[in-house]
């Protein structure tokens, strides 16, 4: 991740952006056993120069829960996320 990474989260009120550390904080603190198993597909990468999309699927207990989409630049070598959107599957 980007140190500058945001994830946009849309809410009836509007769009919220939310920091890398914001995000870090929503999560299940470190040394937490998940209360599930949490998997992932990337069914689809686009590349176009520098810039980058990928969609990723997160299943918990093999139940497709989310589709992150991630935005990613190239900086030197190295592929970095510096945006997020998602959707909470039904």
């Amino acid at each position: 991740f980007h140190p500058d990474f945001v994830m946009k989260v849309l809410t009836e009120e509007g769009i919220t952006d939310v920091t890398i550390e914001e995000w870090i904080a929503r999560l299940p603190a470190e040394g937490t056993a998940p209360s599930h198993t949490v998997d992932h597909e990337i069914p689809d990468v686009s590349v176009s120069g520098v810039a980058a999309t990928a969609r990723v699927e997160i299943l918990f207990d093999g139940r497709h829960v989310f589709t992150d989409y991630m935005s990613l630049y190239k900086f030197g070598d190295d592929w970095r996320i510096v945006a997020k959107i998602f959707n909470r599957e039904n």
